[in-house]
């Protein structure tokens, strides 16, 4: 009977800090402390942006050449009724208000890896 193959390990924020600081030679806490900023930086940006209706912002690159950011603003839209998929019964879907997201763009060279 063949074995089962070890589980791969979690990656968690820990995991991801420790593998960095052993590539780049640094402590966790110096790592830690550089992600950390990192999101700030790009709140920061993020929170200058004033997005238009349907129209993505600048995209701010997290991570040059693998992950982007931007803002977008999405309409208002109406209370309208719908299907319900398992019964087909129709049921009234409920109203949004308009409002800005974030999304991440990830980039070619992160997609083929």
């Amino acid at each position: 009977m063949a074995k089962k193959a070890a589980a791969p390990e979690k990656v968690t924020r820990k995991t991801i800090e420790e593998e960095v600081a052993e590539r780049v030679g640094a402590t966790r806490k110096v790592v830690k402390l550089v992600i950390e900023t990192l999101g700030f930086v790009i709140e920061e940006h993020l929170s200058d942006q004033k997005p238009l209706a349907g129209k993505p912002c600048q995209k701010i690159p997290v991570i040059p050449g693998k992950i982007s950011v931007f803002r977008a603003k999405r309409p208002a839209t109406k209370e309208r009724i719908g299907l319900n998929p398992s019964t087909g019964e129709q049921i009234t879907i409920a109203a949004k208000k308009a409002r800005v997201i974030t999304k991440a763009f990830v980039h070619k060279a992160l997609k083929d890896a």
